[in-house]
């Protein structure tokens, strides 16, 4: 804020409180205008503030190992089905149980499962369907399968695999 808004608005407020206290008030006298801008003290910065550069050999303290990110699962309608809203929920307990999703034959024998599971029960042949994509992402394991399970029609089926057992179809 420059010097002449700052008189400015100290002009304006002081108008105002006169305005609204005429009859309590005394009028203001031109020294106390004169002094208002005087009394108004600069904003200073804080101690040891500074605009300078650090020197060279000068180095800021660096942040502590910071912890990796994790993508939630779930977005709805995301472009990427590896974090889309799911469809379907297997539970651990008809997949087999817990699932160390560091071990990628475990995992995808895991993921297998869900899969039939899931296309059986959509009433469709499951012997078409292979393994065509697999990650993993923010503590679960992703899963794209492909299949034909009818003449013509190919199917794309996502599938996340936790380590807690439970699997999700994602559309």
């Amino acid at each position: 804020m420059t010097a002449t808004v700052r008189l400015a608005l100290i002009a304006a407020l002081g108008v105002l409180v006169a305005a609204c206290d005429r009859e309590n008030a005394a009028p203001p006298s031109a020294a106390d205008e004169a002094a208002a801008p005087v009394a108004a003290d600069e904003p200073r910065p804080a101690e040891g503030f500074t605009t300078d550069a650090p020197e060279p050999g000068v180095v800021a303290s660096a942040p502590t190992a910071a912890a990796p990110v994790v993508i939630a699962p779930n977005v709805p309608n995301h472009d990427d089905r590896r974090i889309r809203k799911a469809i379907a929920e297997i539970p651990a307990s008809v997949l087999g149980g817990p699932v160390d999703i560091a071990d990628e034959d475990v995992s995808r024998e895991h993921a297998f499962k869900a899969l039939y599971r899931h296309v059986s029960g959509m009433g469709l042949p499951v012997d078409s369907f292979y393994r065509k994509y697999e990650d993993e992402v923010g503590g679960y394991r992703y899963y794209m399968f492909f299949g034909v399970p009818k003449e013509g029609e190919g199917l794309y089926v996502h599938v996340r695999v936790f380590p807690d057992g439970r699997a999700e179809i994602i559309d």
